[in-house]
């Protein structure tokens, strides 16, 4: 006897039935029913009125606002300040943005207080926001951070100068 006849693959079960699908079970809850005339009213009268959507409170914005930014006048005296990390002059078209670079104050979802930015062009403060060359070096971000209080020094002394409320 040789290999191939005392190798004997064993037979193949046979198909299986579909079963049909099981029935759905019984609604808990029964849909009423509507008149055709009062179908034609519903259709008639369009969708119900929606709710206003809440605006947000105004105070607690402002109150947001100054705690971020300080002031309108000092987001204005920021974007006339040169970039802390490359040193570019700002233009009316480019104008320094305000970087929260710090983390005082800072929560989730909520920026840090209006001490803790530093004036950066668009490009210093994409990079910065997303760790990208030079600011993935910990020493450079931690170099910004001190520059917060010059920063806040100089803002300080050009409202002393312009006789305004910091």
């Amino acid at each position: 006897m040789n290999l191939e006849e005392s190798f004997c693959p064993a037979p193949l079960p046979a198909p299986r039935e579909k079963k049909a699908p099981k029935p759905l079970p019984p609604p808990t809850a029964r849909i009423p029913r509507v008149s055709k005339k009062k179908a034609t009213e519903l259709l008639a009268s369009g969708p119900p009125p929606r709710t206003p959507v809440k605006k947000r409170n105004a105070e607690r914005r402002s109150r947001e606002f100054e705690r971020t930014y300080g002031s309108v006048a000092r987001v204005e005296w920021m974007k006339a300040q040169p970039c802390e990390a490359y040193g570019t002059i700002p233009t009316e078209e480019r104008p320094s943005q305000n970087a929260h670079v710090g983390d005082e104050g800072k929560a989730a979802r909520m920026k840090a207080n209006y001490d803790q930015i530093v004036p950066l062009s668009a490009e210093a403060h994409r990079r910065f926001d997303r760790w990208l060359n030079p600011f993935d070096e910990l020493a450079l971000r931690e170099a910004l951070i001190a520059r917060c209080a010059l920063v806040q020094a100089r803002w300080l002394a050009e409202c002393a100068r312009r006789g305004i409320e910091p």
